[in-house]
């Protein structure tokens, strides 16, 4: 199998299980809107930040060096078993400590919501380390079967504790909780982890290289959330816990888009990773990398010029006022995108230090514009900084990994974009129905020619198929 065909089947599998689910969730939207006030939005938001906070001090990382590290012991028993054994006591301990100071403050403060954060941290830390290592063993169709599982189980029981039993947002964090116990239970038995776990696989020098690649990784993801979510702890400072809610609704398009490329992202890494040492690097690189430019691209000004007309059937009136601030979170998310490709050639040579410094970088660009803007734009201001903070990352990467490889993006590109852009905002804030209509198609026609290669391989591969039946 060619390296295209290879990340194409793996980005279709993983692809099944993120949009069919994200699609279930996302028309969900309505009903979670409907049944949820601003103010319980934003607590159960707020919340599932601040877990996604402690999620890589309580794994060190240590997720993204089982996957790194299981790629290149696939065919050796005896090292998979060190690898998963070591990092997954290891994450046991440091959950312990965090779980104890937790229980303390709890004793203290006498809040629900700690004792619910604590549960939402433990499960967490353990279906993210899951799916890495299914990922790292290359099981592309469990990691993509878990993800589906996930999502029904957390969905299932929205519904049945928001609609029937009227829980509110406890319900919602209950069926965050159940939605990944559900996800460990399934990789563990559908990988065969029993098989993969003894103690005395437990070795000190690999949890100590392991460390060595992942500290690194801590400060990024900890920067990475303080480029997405340190918007809503600003928020509530500032406006309180009602802009938390509208913030968490704007979000909601802009993460259909970043779920999307985050299968893109999840196959990418792990086939540059596989090839970075081939003769044809470069131009797999080039070529991949501008192919998935194009699309998300695409996506990103498609998604901004339907939005008059799915705005509304969407989101609840009580949400209005979150229209406005899409289109920098879109475009935010297209910088994200740029970030992410490019990321990936750190990853393949375990370079996790530049990751480390431009996250951080970012991050802090991030909070100082946040903080410079809030007074003049309001709830605005933390669409425009993550923006800002996105761009930052993107244009830095951009250039600084060429020093390990050239990928530059095509002229057709950048052209391109900048044409949908301008087509897509005119749609937008537009209120002429007439003028919504035609920007809408000319993004259409620029993006169908932007992609056509990429159509007409589809195309091909379909008729393949159709006739090999």
């Amino acid at each position: 199998m060619n390296k295209q065909n290879e990340l194409a089947k793996n980005t279709a599998i993983i692809a099944f299980g993120k949009i069919s689910t994200q699609l279930i969730s996302f028309f969900l939207l309505p009903l979670y809107t409907k049944v949820l006030s601003a103010n319980e939005y934003g607590t159960v938001d707020l919340i599932l930040t601040y877990a996604s906070l402690f999620l890589p001090v309580a794994t060190l990382a240590l997720e993204q060096s089982v996957f790194r590290f299981l790629i290149d012991v696939r065919n050796d028993p005896k090292k998979k078993k060190e690898l998963i054994t070591t990092s997954l006591i290891a994450c046991t301990l440091i959950l312990f400590l965090l779980e104890l100071i937790l229980f303390f403050c709890n004793y203290f403060f006498q809040s629900s919501v700690i004792g619910y954060f604590g549960i939402v941290l433990i499960v967490s830390v353990y279906s993210t380390m899951f799916l890495q290592i299914c990922r790292g063993l290359g099981d592309n169709v469990a990691y993509s079967l878990a993800g589906v599982i996930t999502a029904i189980v957390q969905i299932v029981c929205n519904i049945i504790f928001l609609v029937f039993f009227g829980l509110g947002a406890k319900g919602m964090i209950l069926s965050t909780i159940f939605g990944n116990l559900a996800c460990v239970f399934f990789v563990y038995y559908r990988c065969n982890l029993n098989k993969l776990l003894s103690i005395k696989a437990c070795n000190k020098d690999t949890i100590l290289n392991m460390l060595r690649y992942s500290l690194p990784l801590v400060p990024n993801q900890l920067s990475w959330w303080i480029l997405q979510a340190s918007d809503k702890v600003i928020v509530q400072l500032f406006i309180g816990i009602f802009g938390n809610g509208l913030l968490a609704v704007a979000n909601k398009f802009p993460g259909v888009y970043m779920q999307i490329n985050g299968i893109f992202t999840i196959s990418w890494t792990e086939s540059a990773t596989v090839h970075i040492h081939d003769k044809d690097a470069n131009h797999f690189f080039y070529k991949t990398i501008n192919s998935l430019m194009n699309l998300f691209s695409s996506l990103c000004f498609g998604i901004i010029v339907c939005m008059p007309f799915i705005f509304r059937v969407m989101v609840n009136s009580q949400y209005n006022d979150t229209y406005g601030i899409i289109p920098f979170y879109m475009m935010g998310s297209l910088f994200n995108a740029i970030v992410n490709f490019y990321g990936v050639i750190y990853v393949a040579y375990k370079d996790t230090i530049q990751i480390m410094k431009t996250a951080i970088m970012a991050a802090v660009i991030n909070i100082v514009s946040h903080l410079l803007l809030i007074r003049f734009f309001g709830i605005y201001a933390a669409a425009l900084s993550t923006m800002i903070g996105f761009g930052f990352m993107a244009f830095y990467r951009y250039f600084h990994s060429r020093r390990y490889i050239v990928v530059k993006l095509s002229n057709k590109f950048f052209i391109f974009s900048i044409v949908m852009m301008l087509f897509s905002l005119i749609g937008f804030y537009s209120s002429a129905y007439y003028v919504q209509l035609l920007a809408f198609i000319i993004v259409l026609i620029v993006s169908i020619y932007l992609n056509v290669e990429m159509i007409g391989n589809i195309i091909i591969k379909l008729k393949e198929k159709l006739f090999s039946l």
